[in-house]
């Protein structure tokens, strides 16, 4: 039987301080190829580079640990018959907000539901402030009409999972007030996002800059084309606790299997996996096995 050599190819062209672990690499592989390697060669292989084995992954795997959401450019829900002003959105938060100040909560409710179900057709990026004022306001008008229930405790956590960073809502109804004081603690997700198909913002706040953290639970992404700086398209998203990657542009139904192939063909680096990498804190590298022929030197690509 052949012995086999795993070739590396450094899919990471620059690493920011924070993702550097140590000087250790996981090698990402093909799934038919993960048992074939020969773990000396390849710590032999990484050791010339000046770093250290952290373990073989194939890509269902690697996809496992992470949320992985691709966001199309241009797809509009099937619930927008036309876009939504954004300055139309924000006056009609300001009419909710009148409607529970003259308590009559009925009409509240009613508008803060109707400008929930226009968010993903807005033409703007509101706010994570307008968005936690929208659930603010039915939270109050709920608890004026005398409704306890399923809803209200929904739309405390909703308020919750938009972050603990904002200010805790002050001057509510001493029970209502301690709803948000009881609330169960939210399981938390880090949202990552990366891509060339425009500028992501999850609720309000770009990816642009770093990851942001959540609670679990329903969140708006919107993807802004560079070009016109126009919202092409919006999603409420249902974050689940771990870390997630928003994806702008096409992926397919194994898009890491699919990269690994892309990378190996054309040797080149890979936006996706080191956006990955960036969101998993890992060095990824990449390997492919041939049969033996002589020493394949391990290199950077």
């Amino acid at each position: 039987m052949d012995r086999v050599v795993a070739r590396l190819l450094q899919v990471i062209l620059l690493l920011v301080p924070q993702v550097a672990v140590a000087s250790k690499a996981t090698v990402l592989m093909s799934p038919e190829d993960v048992g074939k390697v020969q773990q000396m060669e390849l710590e032999d292989d990484l050791a010339r580079q000046g770093l250290e084995l952290a373990g073989v992954i194939g890509a269902a795997d690697l996809e496992a640990e992470l949320n992985l959401i691709p966001i199309r450019s241009g797809v509009v829900d099937v619930a927008c018959l036309e876009r939504v002003s954004l300055d139309a959105w924000n006056q009609d938060l300001e009419r909710a907000e009148m409607f529970v100040q003259t308590f009559k909560a009925d009409r509240a409710i009613e508008l803060t539901r109707s400008l929930e179900d226009r968010l993903v057709c807005l033409d703007g990026v509101p706010t994570r402030k307008s968005l936690r004022t929208v659930f603010l306001t039915r939270a109050l008008a709920l608890f004026i009409e005398g409704s306890l229930g399923y809803e209200l405790d929904e739309t405390v956590d909703q308020i919750l999972s938009l972050g603990t960073d904002l200010t805790q809502p002050l001057g509510f109804p001493p029970d209502l007030q301690a709803r948000f004081e009881g609330a169960a603690q939210l399981e938390t997700v880090r949202i990552f996002g990366a891509g060339s198909k425009g500028e992501l913002f999850l609720d309000g706040e770009s990816l642009a800059s770093g990851a942001v953290l959540r609670g679990v639970g329903n969140h708006l992404v919107q993807l802004v084309e560079g070009r016109t700086g126009h919202v092409s398209t919006a999603q409420i998203w249902p974050f689940r606790s771990g870390r997630a990657l928003v994806w702008a542009g096409e992926l397919g139904p194994r898009p890491v299997q699919a990269e690994i192939r892309r990378v190996l063909e054309d040797r080149g680096p890979s936006l996706l996996l080191r956006a990955i990498s960036i969101a998993l804190r890992r060095t990824l590298l990449v390997g492919e096995v041939k049969p033996k022929l002589g020493r394949w030197p391990a290199h950077r690509k």
